[in-house]
């Protein structure tokens, strides 16, 4: 039942998408299961916090799970140097600092999303974009640039180890 359900709902799409329906059906280890996103009150208890997928998975839809990370990964780096080993102070800075990007990233998936849904067929968007029967509908516009553009990388100064 699930692989028909992929089957009908990308069967006229282009590019590579029916060579990955092929493979669906002769798939022995074929898996389906749900996209979801972590929406959390706080990312941190305790002296534990949590970053990137762990706290706040934006969606494949967004394409932005891995610099999420990486910036999470920066701006806790800097948080916890500037408060000078206090982790309660470090996180609630990093999650003031970062929380407002996090809540756009995952604004973006979901409205990725709904464009997707809403896109009809692959040939009418393909027509749109001006691609061709192996093209696939884009959806980064400057609504996606605006949001993973908007976050500045803080200076946190020297970082790193130093030798000894």
């Amino acid at each position: 039942m699930q692989k028909q359900l992929i089957a009908e709902r990308y069967a006229h799409m282009g590019w590579e998408v029916p060579r990955l329906l092929t493979y669906m059906w002769e798939a022995p280890d074929f898996h389906f299961d749900s996209g979801a996103q972590i929406h959390m009150d706080s990312w941190s208890t305790g002296r534990v916090v949590l970053l990137g997928d762990a706290g706040y998975c934006g969606s494949p839809a967004s394409g932005q799970g891995s610099s999420m990370a990486m910036v999470a990964a920066h701006v806790l780096a800097g948080q916890l140097k500037a408060a000078d080993g206090d982790h309660r102070r470090a996180f609630a800075a990093y999650e003031r600092e970062l929380r407002p990007w996090v809540t756009a990233n995952q604004a973006l998936a979901d409205r990725q999303i709904d464009r997707a849904e809403n896109a009809g067929n692959a040939e009418k968007s393909s027509e749109e974009s001006g691609g061709g029967e192996n093209s696939l509908p884009t959806f980064v516009d400057d609504d996606f640039y605006a949001v993973v553009d908007d976050f500045i990388l803080p200076d946190h100064g020297e970082q790193g180890a130093t030798a000894r």
